[in-house]
């Protein structure tokens, strides 16, 4: 039985139990204005960029668990990434992609299980296009089972005069540098050429990097090596001449991929002498090929090329044609007109030589006794003893006579006058002779 002294004081609790019910269902229906959160891209890394953003949480907010929802979305693709998150950012690998669209949104949950959410703010979506590169279109082949070969155009707009540019390549663990530059007039790299880089048929996928010292920014590639390579030339190529026609015969060529038969296309080409080529595509697996019709008086040649075509790997282009190989006859009429065109032609060469050689005395000329130097210099000498022999001095030469003076001595006085008289006989000898 309740007095009437008890009657307050159960009035009050009933009060207070409304009022604690309440404020709860209160809580539980208020609605929670939450702001859009801001978005920031930081600084661009090659291959990914750096994505964080703030919240603008409440202090009430605090008590809820915070989740945050990101989405995004490639250039030229269709899907969104989703991604559900507690940190205030994330890192969005590239790859070769150059733009992307990001969204991202607050949730707050009563608990850690989220079970139930309590409120979501809107989108904040932003575009980044990530800076262009000064250069464009890299792209590498393997060739020669270990040989492999990168280029890439210079964007001269993007770049300096003087920027340089280079590359690096990883596969299996090991790190490449360029061996041997490709160089263009401006002497500026705008490829690589490696060789002597083993291949194996596996997964392993080969990383090239390209950058330049004038910009942070690189490019980077991921290849599977099966999937760049251009085939070598089919070998062992042979004709084998049947009854029903010719039968070509040759052999798969050397691959870093699967060598089953299954995964190689052929394409056989024949070509007549002076014409144009005749394609054959042929079925997968198939390594012969039969000729039917041909004219067997025609000179023919074939070659053949390949291409990977399993589901595995798939080649682009075609690989390497081989060496040509010629059967049939052909047509000598040809030949032959060559040759009656040259005979003609130096015939009348020779002719108009002989008539030039006959008219101008080259006949003379050639059969001219060439003299005899020693003989020549003897009837020279001997000419010139002649005319020393046959000095004429002129009749009305004055002869002076010289006194000499001398001492008392008569040795040489008398010996220098015995001179002066046999010189004075040997010039009136020679003016008789004259």
């Amino acid at each position: 039985m309740i007095t009437l002294e008890g009657t307050p004081l159960l009035i009050l609790g009933v009060t207070l139990c409304k009022l604690v019910i309440s404020a709860q269902l209160s809580g539980e229906n208020r609605q929670y204005d939450l702001r859009s959160p801001s978005v920031t891209i930081g600084q661009h890394v090659p291959g990914r960029i750096n994505i964080s953003w703030e919240p603008h949480l409440t202090e009430d907010m605090m008590n809820f668990t915070v989740m945050y929802k990101l989405f995004y979305r490639f250039k030229n693709k269709t899907d969104w990434k989703e991604e559900l998150q507690m940190e205030k950012y994330a890192e969005i690998n590239f790859k070769s992609h150059s733009s992307v669209w990001v969204k991202v949104s607050t949730l707050l949950f009563h608990d850690m299980e989220l079970e139930a959410k309590r409120a979501e703010s809107n989108w904040t979506e932003v575009f980044y296009d990530v800076p262009k590169a000064p250069l464009e279109n890299l792209s590498c082949i393997v060739y020669k089972l270990s040989s492999l070969n990168c280029t890439w155009q210079i964007v001269k707009d993007r770049s300096s005069e003087h920027a340089q540019y280079l590359i690096a390549f990883r596969y299996r663990k090991k790190e490449f540098t360029c061996q041997q530059y490709i160089i263009n007039k401006e002497k500026r790299n705008i490829g690589c050429h490696m060789k002597d880089v083993h291949f194996d048929n596996t997964r392993r996928r080969l990383n090239v990097t390209v950058w330049c010292n004038c910009s942070a920014i690189k490019v980077n590639r991921a290849y599977l090596p099966a999937l760049i390579e251009k085939l070598n030339p089919p070998i062992n190529v042979s004709l084998h001449p049947e009854e029903a026609g010719l039968r070509i015969r040759w052999t798969q060529p050397l691959t870093i991929h699967s060598r089953h038969l299954t995964c190689f296309s052929y394409q056989v080409e024949l070509t007549e002498e002076n014409k144009k080529p005749i394609p054959y595509v042929l079925d997968e697996g198939k390594v012969e090929h039969l000729i039917s019709h041909y004219d067997k008086k025609k000179k023919y040649s074939v070659r053949v090329r390949a291409k990977k075509n399993c589901a595995s790997a798939k080649s682009k282009d075609w690989g390497e044609w081989s060496e040509p190989v010629f059967f049939g006859k052909g047509d000598d009429k040809g030949f032959w007109i060559i040759m009656t065109i040259c005979s003609i032609f130096f015939t009348l060469l020779f002719v108009l030589l002989g008539y030039l050689w006959k008219r101008y005395g080259g006949l003379k000329v050639i059969f001219t006794p060439i003299p005899d130097p020693s003989t020549k210099l003897k009837q020279w000498l001997v000419s010139k003893e002649f005319h020393s022999q046959n000095v004429v001095f002129p009749q009305d030469e004055e002869v002076a006579t010289v006194e000499i003076l001398t001492d008392s001595s008569p040795g040489p006085q008398e010996e220098v006058e015995g001179n002066v008289t046999t010189r004075n006989t040997q010039v009136t000898n020679l003016t008789r002779n004259q």
